[in-house]
């Protein structure tokens, strides 16, 4: 009797050991979700950069020379980062200015921005407020990547 009892637990525990709960598949609707966000992001991107472009020409300004979008999950944010050339260095300042700023693309808002003006001068932001430029592109490298 001992020895059925025995084989009985060992079964039962057997039996027991091999089952696995039920695994959840991966959260579907949060892929999906995040590739709405992606798709309204780029859509939101497009007018937010058609609007920009054509202030800064009714201004006679340059648009941006090109820009690109991102969804992040991280944040939960689209952004926009937007490279702008302009020739003539800005106020008083000789050589170029390249810059790369970082727009939330449904606020808005510049949330930060690094800048080059000829070869030794650069100014940087992030929430309109002076920062190292190291600061300010990692700051924007991060938004866009995560």
């Amino acid at each position: 009797m001992r020895q059925i009892v025995a084989v009985s637990l060992m079964a039962a525990s057997v039996l027991s050991f091999g089952q696995t709960t039920t695994k959840k598949a991966p959260a579907a609707s949060a892929n999906s979700n995040d590739w709405q966000k992606s798709k309204e992001c780029a859509n939101q991107a497009e007018k937010v950069m058609a609007d920009n472009d054509r202030r800064a020409a009714e201004m006679g300004l340059p648009g941006s020379a090109g820009w690109t979008n991102h969804y992040s999950p991280k944040y939960d944010k689209c952004f926009i980062s937007a490279e702008h050339i302009n020739k003539d260095g800005g106020v008083g300042k000789d050589g170029p200015m390249f810059a790369t700023s970082l727009i939330d693309a449904f606020e808005r808002s510049f949330l930060a921005t690094s800048a080059s003006v000829g070869p030794t001068e650069g100014f940087c932001q992030i929430d309109h407020k002076p920062v190292a430029c190291a600061k300010a592109e990692t700051f924007i490298a991060d938004r866009m990547k995560n």
